[in-house]
């Protein structure tokens, strides 16, 4: 069974096609369209409307032109190869004048340019011919003609069923009887084969062709080329534009669309829901309850912390010195007493820091300390070790020399030597010495009293309070 296929006045929707005529020929600049880049529809069904025409005016001078007219695409072709066989062409043609020779002077070839395409890389197969046609052309009248003629076309193989096409290019060589500009008309999708009127213009070949349809199919696919096509179900996007559907999806190509449900973002601005969302695509945005950090800054909250802290450490209160160690001692002696004198040794009570370092209290740390930090009370100067006292003496100090009691009288070979003021000095200072205080000798001459003395001199080292109390009874000072 032939096929026959029409030429109609729509355009082609697969894409890579011919950007241009592929003939050997060199078009002339007069174009019927203003380029060769438009590529019109074959189809195995006429029209069932008026045919249309293009038309183009001549050059006026009497050398020969190859004047482009149009050409026609097909379906995707369902098969691998094309046989080769003696083609039909069919078109009507109407010239202003007899002289203008359009399509051709009197009877005789047509040139034909037909080939078979691959839309998905935009390359040619082959070629069905690209040349002369048999010599049954001939030339248009005054008015509407029929222009039948045949060809014989070569096969092409080698085809991906579905993706490849027929291309088939009108052509006209005209040399013009007289210098003067002709219109010439070209006229085809008609209703009718063979019309003077209304021409159904076609190609026909006697293979059976087979094609994958144009028409609208049981299962509509998602997309076309021109414009989304209807469908049981609509798909989310239109390459044009968006359309209407039962269910509104998130996102359009162009704008936000509304919807029951409004989404979290939109391509444009952030649009309105019932709940406010934590952020926005430009900015921050209120929310009913104040997060901690903001994408640009630190944002209030209800608590500040007072420091950066790097690393934490709990403590239960914060200490006021760099520690190092902590000593302590239940209780402490007032003097350390030796027998030949008195050297002054820790108190009755605890001192608050040991003399090389600081030790840790109970309390544990709260951070890892470099240096002082701040606390409740803020110390006013940085202290590298402790030196404060209560009394500041007036001389320039040598040692430490204080005791409990000082003696009037330093107990050594009579007769009682008189040592101290009633106020005892804490001090050594470096304006005056200060007698040993209570040197001893070998000699016991002092007496009865001397020698009540001697027995209770171990308990003086014992008990300072107890030797205190029995000096005065023996009336020394």
């Amino acid at each position: 069974m032939a096929t026959k296929l029409y030429f109609r006045r729509d355009l082609a929707s697969y894409s890579n096609l011919p950007a241009t005529e592929q003939s050997t020929l060199t078009p002339d600049a007069n174009y019927f369209e203003t380029d060769s880049s438009k590529n019109y529809r074959m189809s195995t069904t006429k029209s069932t409307v008026a045919q249309t025409t293009l038309t183009n005016t001549s050059t006026g001078d009497t050398n020969a032109h190859n004047y482009y007219c149009a050409k026609f695409v097909s379906n995707n072709l369902n098969q691998t190869s094309v046989a080769a066989n003696t083609w039909t062409v069919e078109y009507a043609a109407i010239e202003a004048n007899a002289q203008a020779n359009y399509p051709r002077s009197g009877a005789g070839v047509m040139y034909v340019n037909c080939y078979v395409w691959k839309p998905s890389n935009g390359t040619k197969y082959g070629t069905i011919l690209d040349g002369n046609s048999v010599s049954d052309g001939e030339e248009a009248g005054t008015t509407q003609t029929v222009i039948s003629f045949t060809f014989s076309g070569s096969a092409v193989s080698s085809l991906t069923a579905g993706d490849a096409v027929i291309v088939f290019e009108v052509w006209a060589q005209v040399t013009q009887a007289s210098t003067t500009a002709r219109l010439q008309t070209f006229c085809f999708d008609g209703t009718t084969e063979a019309s003077t009127t209304n021409e159904a213009a076609f190609i026909s070949t006697p293979e059976n062709l087979e094609f994958l349809p144009d028409v609208s199919l049981s299962r509509v696919y998602k997309y076309n080329m021109n414009s989304r096509v209807s469908q049981s179900r609509i798909y989310k996007y239109n390459i044009a534009s968006r359309i209407s559907l039962s269910r509104i999806y998130k996102y359009n190509i162009i704008s936000r669309v509304s919807q029951s449900r409004i989404y979290k973002y939109n391509i444009i601005t952030r649009i309105s829901k019932d709940s406010i969302l934590k952020y926005n695509v430009f900015s921050r945005i209120s929310k009913s309850s104040i997060l901690k950090y903001n994408l640009i800054g630190r944002i209030s909250k209800s608590s500040i912390l007072k420091y950066n802290v790097i690393q934490r450490i709990s403590q239960s209160s914060i200490l006021k010195y760099d520690v190092i160690g902590r000593i302590s001692k239940p209780i402490t002696l007032l003097w350390n007493i030796v027998v030949e004198d008195l050297e002054r040794v820790s108190k009755d009570q605890t001192y608050k820091w040991n003399v090389e370092s600081r030790v840790s209290k109970p309390s544990t740390i709260k951070y890892n300390i470099n240096q002082r930090i701040s606390k409740s009370s803020i110390s006013k100067w940085h202290i590298t070790n402790y030196v404060s006292q209560q009394l500041t003496l007036k001389w320039n100090i040598i040692q430490r020399i204080s005791k409990s009691l000082s003696l009037r009288y330093v107990l050594g070979e009579p007769p009682l030597t008189r040592i101290s003021k009633a106020l005892t000095l804490r001090w050594q200072v470096s304006s005056s010495s200060v007698a040993e205080p209570f040197s001893h000798t070998e000699g016991k001459s002092t007496g009865r009293r001397y020698k009540q003395f001697e027995s209770w001199r171990s308990e003086w080292y014992r008990t300072p309070r107890h030797l205190r109390r029995k000096i005065s009874r023996l009336g020394i000072g």
